[in-house]
């Protein structure tokens, strides 16, 4: 068994317009963070979206099923930043589990650059 990356609380706010543009996408990142293989061994997963606002989608992590998300989880997330700019905003706390203690990092996307901050 080796180290688990999970996206396992917070939330990003996502203009309405490229939201729906990424789901379109085969290759998007976005589909990704939303574990959009909805199925795993029978189990659906949930994740809060909330889509009532007028410009803004909100896209919940806190209090369902964790987003597993790989070792490079930097580099995705920075792509999706990087692609989206100003269009993607919030923050994240991802979880590393090993065999020892779990490590929470929070990332925040609020920046105006291309790229993410992270703090452990």
């Amino acid at each position: 068994m080796g180290i688990d990356y999970y996206i396992a609380g917070g939330q990003l706010h996502i203009d309405k317009m490229v939201f729906i543009k990424e789901m379109f996408r085969p290759d998007s990142v976005m589909k990704h963070l939303l574990n959009y293989q909805l199925n795993d061994h029978e189990k659906t997963r949930s994740l809060t979206i909330d889509k009532s606002a007028t410009d803004w989608v909100i896209i919940d992590f806190n209090f369902v099923d964790k987003v597993k998300v790989g070792e490079d989880y930097q580099s995705l997330l920075e792509k999706i930043k990087k692609e989206l700019k100003d269009k993607i905003k919030g923050s994240i706390r991802l979880t590393i589990a090993d065999y020892f203690e779990p490590i929470d990092i929070n990332i925040d996307f609020n920046s105006k650059e291309d790229g993410i901050k992270q703090q452990i």
